[in-house]
């Protein structure tokens, strides 16, 4: 019988010998990649600009030619549980925060309008009903598109005074809006952030 002796000097050449071994054949397996052929660019064409519409309305609509006559209207009902510090008595509100009408539509292919009544606070129990808490104009504005960059507006409007008081009463988490977002209105003499 034979004896083999291996040697550290084996055992320490023996990983390499293998990791060279086998990189050898991976690389031999590896097929050659192909050059890439050059193919000839395409020219892009810029996209046509859909020519200036006024907007369309949509919803129950009456057309007349150009004259377009679109109806709307927003409810926002409201609870309210308000408890009085002495009595701990609870005064029950269930009510319309906003009853709104609108109008809106064109006049012709560059004109259009838009106009909005509310009655606020419809069915709150506040004992008598003043005259001046009925329905009021809120919004009545004419729009003149000259171009989508240019338009006039004219008429009772929303005005800048500030950021929140450009908000739509339809997009807000809360049913009121801040008292501070109107200081300015009575200054100008204006009704709700908005005026002539």
């Amino acid at each position: 019988m034979r004896r083999v002796t291996i040697t550290s000097a084996v055992l320490r050449a023996a990983p390499a010998a293998l990791a060279l071994l086998l990189s050898g054949a991976a690389l031999a397996q590896q097929a050659p990649t192909p050059t890439p052929t050059p193919t000839p660019k395409e020219e892009v064409k810029p996209a046509e600009k859909p020519a200036v519409k006024p907007a369309t309305p949509t919803g129950p609509t009456i057309t007349f030619g150009d004259f377009t006559l679109k109806f709307g209207i927003l409810l926002q009902p409201q609870a309210e549980w308000l408890q009085d510090q002495t009595t701990d008595i609870y005064q029950q509100n269930l009510f319309l925060r906003r009853t709104r009408f609108n109008l809106s539509g064109n006049i012709g292919k560059n004109l259009s309008y838009f106009m909005q009544t509310e009655n606020a606070r419809l069915g709150y129990a506040t004992g008598t009903k003043a005259i001046s808490t009925g329905f009021q104009m809120l919004d009545a504005v004419v729009e003149w598109r000259i171009a989508k960059e240019f338009n006039l507006w004219g008429g009772l409007i929303y005005i800048p005074t500030s950021r929140e008081a450009l908000k739509g009463s339809a997009t807000e988490f809360m049913l009121d809006q801040s008292a501070w977002a109107y200081t300015a209105t009575g200054a100008l003499a204006g009704t709700g952030g908005r005026d002539t």
